[in-house]
């Protein structure tokens, strides 16, 4: 059920898409619609913006959010997303000046034959208007559809990684989507100056140039923050440190004896280095974007302790666990906040729990030198070695509540 807040949220975002139609059709409508029309291009912008934002506003409030998100869009991203809407009403305006064109050349043609024939006289400007008109709206029902499917996957979706609550700081601090952003934004004002200048007129090509401003000038905003990784490339990832860190990897490790899968089910990677074993669980945000809360920690140390025992190793009959002496649990927080009961637990119980924000996901994925693979590894793990060589039926007495670090 969408709350009081996302409501004025959905309310906002609709108006944006309402101005973005009057900016991202300005050059086809100042040219196909004058002053002297009887529409006029303020009525006609008007009318799209009118029609966008109806069809904008039935998409938001037909299905609600997957679950209330404790995070909502910063004013940037409202910028952003109003950018990219822009750049979805600058293509249609190009294919509305491409429509325009060849209809207006088959009404001239068919205008030349009747007038050889002496039939009826037409003007091949006004047909080609209303028909490409009448095309354009219902392609604008699409377009609007299109950018609240596009706002809705990126603000209300729980697969997505724009949606926690370091994506607004990362965004932010990234120099070239400001520099972008303000490039965008140059481009359009010029524009806009331009063609509302009164008293000056340019030609169809003119026009037909200042309509791929809006389009191009904020297209590289439609794939922002639009990557979402699945649980396989976030588990990868974690993977990747541990190897980078000479531990020898299995991922969802399985028994040969169903009666003992439950004690396995659960547990993303089995790492094992010298004597010592690591089983590691990690939570992403494709279950819930709910805090993780204690139970996590209590279910995965207990399997931990019971893999200690060889006993119960020599019954699961799992190669990578056949010469370990101790068996210590990891549960990695993914794109996750810990809830205080966790933390809570964690410090009692002394559970390593690892926080990797997403974009920290990104940048492992991306990175292919060794060595910086290393450093990320001691970023994220760098206790691993000193909690290596302890057992869980002795409980360490350290451990750190530091983000991007152990946290207990």
């Amino acid at each position: 059920m969408n709350s009081p807040r996302v409501i004025a949220e959905k309310l906002i975002l609709a108006f944006f898409i309402a101005d973005a139609a009057m900016v991202g059709l300005a050059p086809v409508i100042f040219y196909l619609a004058p002053e002297n029309h009887f529409l006029g291009p303020f009525k006609l912008l008007s009318c799209f913006a009118a029609l966008g934002a109806f069809v904008a506003a039935v998409y938001f409030f037909a299905a609600d959010s997957d679950l209330p998100l404790a995070h909502g869009p910063s004013g940037l991203e409202y910028l952003l997303r109003a950018l990219a809407a822009v750049s979805f009403w600058g293509f249609l305006g190009v294919i509305w000046f491409n429509l325009y064109a060849i209809v207006y050349w088959i009404a001239r043609l068919i205008r030349v034959i009747s007038i050889w024939v002496n039939g009826p006289r037409f003007s091949a400007s006004s047909v080609a208007f209303y028909i490409s008109f009448a095309v354009a709206l219902m392609i604008a029902v699409g377009i609007a559809a299109a950018i609240a499917q596009n706002i809705t996957n990126r603000f209300y979706s729980i697969k997505v990684t724009s949606r926690i609550a370091s994506y607004n700081q990362v965004l932010r601090g990234q120099a070239k989507t400001w520099v972008y952003s303000a490039l965008s934004l140059a481009a359009i004002f010029l524009m806009l100056f331009l063609i509302s200048r009164p008293g000056r007129s340019w030609g169809f090509w003119t026009y037909y140039g200042f309509q791929w401003i809006p389009y191009v000038s904020c297209a590289w905003l439609l794939g922002l923050g639009a990557r979402v990784r699945k649980d396989a490339d976030i588990v990868d990832a974690v993977g990747r440190l541990l190897k980078a860190m000479d531990y020898e990897v299995v991922f969802s490790p399985r028994v040969t004896d169903p009666a003992f899968q439950s004690l396995v089910a659960g547990l993303d990677i089995v790492a094992t280095k010298e004597n010592r074993a690591l089983v590691v669980q990690v939570k992403t945000l494709s279950s819930s974007v709910a805090p993780v809360d204690w139970t996590a920690g209590s279910t995965l140390l207990m399997k931990a302790q019971a893999l200690e025992f060889p006993a119960v190793r020599e019954m699961l009959d799992l190669p990578i666990l056949k010469d370990t002496e101790t068996v210590n649990a990891i549960l990695v927080l993914a794109g996750r906040a810990q809830d205080p009961s966790l933390e809570a637990y964690a410090t009692k119980e002394s559970l390593p729990v690892a926080i990797v924000e997403m974009e920290g996901i990104e940048k492992i994925l991306k990175t292919q030198d060794p060595g910086e693979l290393r450093e990320l590894a001691d970023q994220y793990f760098h206790d691993l070695k000193t909690f290596g060589n302890q057992s869980l039926m002795v409980a360490p007495d350290q451990g750190l509540v530091k983000e991007g670090q152990w946290a207990s």
